[in-house]
């Protein structure tokens, strides 16, 4: 099973352990590798190469990095953002079964003291863009409300506090800074009326920009629409997609955007271009289009699920100086959402 690793993990890494069972294969188990070191009081990990071609897709734009954050006597290296996701469905790590080996003379032995934990990440800011054009037809009210439960959703999680900011377009562009008044949001979506026309790129490229001031451990962008991009302002920016999908792919203080896109189909004329979602659909993103109704809630319900999906991951060991650098295994059980 191929699988790719968006990172939003925080983790933590330190020495001492008590050593247990193999290592054992396990398809509801994703495995890596990773080299650790403390030659000088200054903790550092590194994902082994084979290891980044094979199961791991690695963002070049994150490292791990020294971390305060951790027990006494214990050094901490943290590495934030991270998504598991494969054919375009999320999973969800099950933290209680996270497990970590070391490689003792060439066997991966279950290491007990110093364990990889996975919490998800403690802040997330999103945004929402909403295609609320004419073509919605009797659809409208139905999406504002799908929308709204979206916002309700995700501000439900009590592990992660979120911020939600909303582009609302057709022919008009209208947003909502990032905000953790979710009534607000939801009632700007509610006062909200579309025209005859899509902007979708330029709303998107809003979306980015409502995001480019966030210091959170987690950035999302999700959009939705039922039509085709077919109007712009600036043409040489909004005419194709490759001006936004260059932007989607732009770190935002070191950190990539996941991008996700949920579809409606049913107009005769204006449905959207499956081709077009999954270019917006970047960094971890998940793309999910429905026939109706029906299928567009559950799309969006899956989404906020998937957004939720993002972790920090904690390695903690002994602060002892090491000679030589030392070889680890990690196991992350998951679940599909």
């Amino acid at each position: 099973m191929r699988l790719i690793l968006t990172l939003a993990f925080a983790c933590i890494l330190l020495s001492g352990c008590k050593k247990d069972k193999e290592v054992v294969a396990d398809p509801n188990f994703i495995e890596f590798r990773a080299t650790y070191h403390n030659a000088n009081g200054v903790p550092s990990l590194k994902f082994q190469s084979e290891d980044l071609g094979s199961r791991l897709q690695i963002d070049s734009n994150f490292g791990f990095t020294p971390s305060n954050n951790c027990e006494k006597s214990m050094a901490c290296v943290s590495l934030s953002n991270v998504r598991l996701v494969e054919k375009g469905i999320s999973y969800e790590i099950l933290a209680e079964n996270t497990e970590t080996f070391e490689i003792v003379n060439g066997t991966p032995l279950r290491d007990l003291d110093n364990k990889l934990s996975s919490n998800p990440v403690s802040t997330l800011d999103y945004v929402l863009v909403l295609d609320i054009g004419k073509s919605l037809g009797a659809n409208e009210a139905v999406v504002k409300q799908q929308a709204s439960d979206f916002i309700d959703q995700i501000a439900a999680s009590q592990k992660t506090k979120s911020r939600v900011g909303l582009v609302v377009f057709s022919d008009v562009i209208e947003t909502f800074k990032l905000s953790s008044d979710f009534t607000a949001a939801k009632a700007f979506i509610q006062s909200r009326t579309g025209g005859n026309e899509t902007k979708l790129y330029q709303a998107v490229d809003k979306g980015l920009s409502l995001l480019a001031e966030s210091d959170a451990e987690a950035m999302a962008l999700v959009t939705f629409t039922d039509g085709l991009n077919n109007s712009w302002t600036d043409a040489q920016l909004y005419q194709s997609i490759d001006y936004v999908k260059s932007r989607l792919n732009s770190p935002v203080k070191g950190k990539k955007i996941s991008s996700y896109t949920i579809g409606l189909k049913g107009h005769p004329t204006y449905s959207p271009d499956e081709s077009v979602l999954k270019n917006l659909t970047q960094n971890g993103g998940v793309s999910l289009i429905g026939k109706n109704t029906g299928e567009l809630n559950t799309a969006f319900q899956r989404i906020a699920l998937s957004v939720l999906s993002t972790y920090n991951l904690t390695y903690s060991r002994n602060t002892s100086q090491l000679s030589a650098p030392i070889e680890l295994v990690f196991k992350l059980q998951f679940k599909s959402i």
